[in-house]
C-alpha cells in the first residue's frame, strides 16, 4: 500500500520526493489554503496534492483550481446542504476527465 504523508512545508514535500513519493496530502488544507497549494505546485510540478482537513463542497473548487489533484470531502457528504454541490463537483470532474481523455 502506498504511503500518503501529510505535508505543510516545502521541506516536507522535498522529504517525500526524496523517498520517491509523488502524491502527498495537504493537511490541514483549511489552514494552509488554496494559495499555499498553488505556491507549492510551481516549484514542485511533479508532485500531486490531495487536500484534506476542512475541505468542503464550498471551498473545493478553489483548491481544485489551485492545482490540487484531489480533495477529501468526507464532512460534505454528511451535510444535506452540501450534497447538491458535491454532485455538481463530481459531474464537473467526470466531464473534465472525458474531455481530457478525448484530447490524448
Amino acid at each position: 500500500m502506498p504511503h500518503l504523508p501529510g505535508v505543510a512545508t516545502a521541506t516536507e514535500i522535498l522529504q517525500a520526493r526524496a523517498l520517491g513519493l509523488r502524491w502527498v496530502k495537504v493537511f490541514p488544507a483549511s489552514i494552509l489554503g488554496p494559495n499555499w497549494a498553488k505556491s507549492m505546485k510551481g516549484p514542485y510540478p511533479d508532485m500531486n496534492f490531495i487536500a484534506t482537513g476542512g475541505v468542503t463542497a464550498l471551498n473545493a473548487p478553489d483548491f481544485l483550481s489551485s492545482g490540487v489533484s484531489v480533495v477529501g470531502l468526507s464532512s460534505s457528504f454528511a451535510d444535506d446542504a452540501q450534497l447538491e454541490l458535491v454532485r455538481g463537483l463530481i459531474a464537473a470532474s467526470a466531464a473534465s476527465a472525458l474531455t481530457g481523455a478525448g484530447r490524448k
